[in-house]
């Protein structure tokens, strides 16, 4: 017998003695992507592993541990960031068809809600995910008095069942006011794997349009008008047990005029968020539904964000010291001294929203379907309907310059307000449903009185470019379809453009760190997002006056499925083949 055949007799023989309790409480320890290789290890440790006691007790240690912590961020492209480094970002893709605009959710045990058609719940860490069922409209209205405005979802986690459940918001409004008219709510379980329609929420969906995504205690928050209360604004609450809603005062002391307020989650805790021009004020309910347990946690002003900027809190430090907040940038912001430490790291994209998360080997249940496939059953199965334009008096002018701004499978145009010309608005049209299915709100609002403004894209969020005689922003929605996540991204002054003349961002260099910008269709210039400073570009051929367009190669076929499209190259060759033919026969 060789050396190798009894070192790995021994090796199995201390495995086999080994008490199981040990096992568990070593492998409990550890993160899903070891847990997964170990399984093959031997079938005890695979049946252990897969087992529904195993799953719960990894992920009660990791939530009470703090340990095996993650950051999800989206907007170009999904990455993951370890929360105990901070050092680097990874790319995580989907096993499954995404497209880089649709929103993901925040994450509930590990598992997170990918909002796209069909809605998604994905596990990334154990990489399993499943496709929502179809879920039909059944809102009795007709076609001529409403259209469909906009679909919401989100999901949580009801512990008295042990079921993952999604709810879906469909708001309808007037054709002709575009007033709110009724909404309809189904709720899904994983369980059943099925929708079943649900009482409907009393507010519209332009209520729920961020605060919706608050899930804490099995319940799900949002932010709603309540004229009776003296803040003029309560907590609606919507149970995942009960399947009922209720409300919830916001803090005693909480100032609402004059600040944007949010709700969010900030270590497993209820958090408000209320920000404005000079200041950011975070609240945090230390115990859940109980009124007198708000407390201030963070208050900052600028420099360490810029006016109007979303501020969002993300999740305390493993000493419980610091709270990591994401405004522009990230920053970890020191409870007791109050100071700002700005995080760095390597790979993150400039523009991105963020989820904290948890790793988990949560299973999702039942057979996980590949979406790719059932995405060309759909499409073979269904033929799509065409739906007619409105009449041209019913869409409102559109603005020189921004009709051709596609993110999402949306068009998007700007579009006078009806109340005032110094008013405007954003219009979108979807590829999809080929219908004007919504309108979104201006970063600073409506107003357009002084400044030139134009929609463009950069990195696959929508931006908007606003001109006036003290300079050239840009604006970004990082969350898109979510207004309150419009961020300023570029400010630039004169000499860098000419006061009459316009600036289109173009793309973000490799670093993240650089804009590429089209100043007056004369000049390109890199604006440092860091240093706030212009480096001009020169580029051999180029003519003094010019318009650009950032695009990526691809392989992209225009042929359709019939006929065939004709190679130029080959035809040239296939015609001088021929004609050499005809003055041989000559």
């Amino acid at each position: 017998m060789n050396v190798w055949s009894v070192s790995k007799t021994l090796e199995e023989k201390t495995m086999r003695n080994l008490p199981s309790e040990l096992i568990e409480d070593i492998l409990r320890r550890l993160p899903v992507k070891s847990l997964k290789r170990f399984r093959s290890v031997a079938k005890a440790w695979c049946s252990l592993i897969d087992s529904d006691r195993f799953i719960k007790m990894h992920l009660r240690h990791s939530l009470t541990s703090l340990s095996n912590r993650h950051l999800i961020t989206g907007g170009a492209g999904v990455c993951s960031v370890a929360l105990d480094s901070l050092d680097k970002a990874h790319a995580v893709k989907p096993p499954f068809d995404c497209k880089s605009g649709d929103m993901i959710s925040y994450s509930c045990n590990g598992i997170f809600l990918l909002m796209s058609d069909p809605p998604v719940l994905w596990n990334p860490f154990s990489r399993e995910y499943r496709v929502l069922p179809d879920c039909p409209v059944e809102y009795a209205a007709t076609a001529a008095e409403c259209y469909c405005n906009k679909a919401g979802y989100e999901f949580g986690y009801d512990s008295r069942n042990d079921d993952y459940k999604v709810i879906r918001v469909l708001d309808f409004r007037h054709k002709i006011t575009h007033a709110p008219m009724a909404n309809e709510t189904k709720i899904y379980s994983l369980k059943s794997n099925s929708w079943r329609r649900i009482e409907p929420l009393p507010y519209p969906l332009l209520f729920l349009r961020l605060n919706w995504r608050v899930h804490v205690n099995g319940v799900l928050h949002t932010l709603v008008p309540d004229p009776d209360n003296v803040y003029g604004a309560s907590i609606m609450c919507f149970s995942f047990e009960t399947e009922r809603r209720y409300q919830m005062l916001l803090p005693r002391r909480i100032r609402i005029k004059g600040f944007d307020v949010s709700l969010d989650v900030t270590g497993g805790c209820l958090s408000v968020v209320c920000n404005n021009l000079d200041m950011v004020v975070v609240w945090v309910m230390k115990e859940y539904g109980v009124n007198d347990s708000w407390v201030k946690l963070v208050s900052v002003t600028p420099p360490v964000f810029e006016g109007n900027d979303y501020v969002k809190p993300l999740v305390y430090s493993k000493e419980g010291g610091r709270v990591l907040l994401l405004g522009k940038t990230l920053f970890w912001y020191d409870l007791r001294n109050q100071s700002v430490d700005y995080v760095f790291i390597e790979g993150l994209p400039f523009v991105f929203y963020a989820e904290a998360c948890v790793e988990s080997l949560v299973s999702l249940g039942g057979e996980i379907k590949n979406w790719g496939c059932e995405k060309e059953k759909r499409k073979d199965k269904t033929t799509k309907k065409r739906h007619p334009l409105p009449p041209p008096s019913e869409i409102p002018q559109a603005f020189p310059r921004s009709w051709r701004v596609h993110v999402n499978g949306v068009l998007h145009s700007m579009v006078r307000g009806s109340v005032s010309e110094n008013e405007a608005r954003i219009m979108c049209f979807s590829l999809e449903t080929e219908k004007h299915h919504r309108t979104m709100m201006l970063p600073n609002g409506n107003k357009l009185r002084g400044v030139d403004v134009g929609l463009n894209l950069i990195d696959d969020c929508l931006s908007v470019v606003c001109l006036s005689r003290s300079g050239v922003g840009v604006w970004v929605m990082k969350e898109y379809g979510v207004d309150s996540s419009w961020i300023k991204l570029v400010s630039v002054t004169p000499p860098a453009f000419e006061r009459k003349h316009y600036a289109d961002p173009l793309v973000y260099s490799k670093e993240g760190d650089k804009v590429l910008l089209n100043c007056d269709n004369e000049r390109l210039v890199w604006y440092d997002l860091r240093k706030k400073s212009v480096d001009y570009v020169r580029v051999d051929g180029l003519r003094s006056s010019f318009y650009a367009e950032a695009c990526v190669e691809s392989l992209v076929s225009l042929s359709g499925g019939k006929g065939g499209i004709k190679n130029l190259g080959h035809e040239k060759e296939r015609k001088k083949e021929e004609n050499k033919e005809e003055e041989v026969k000559f």
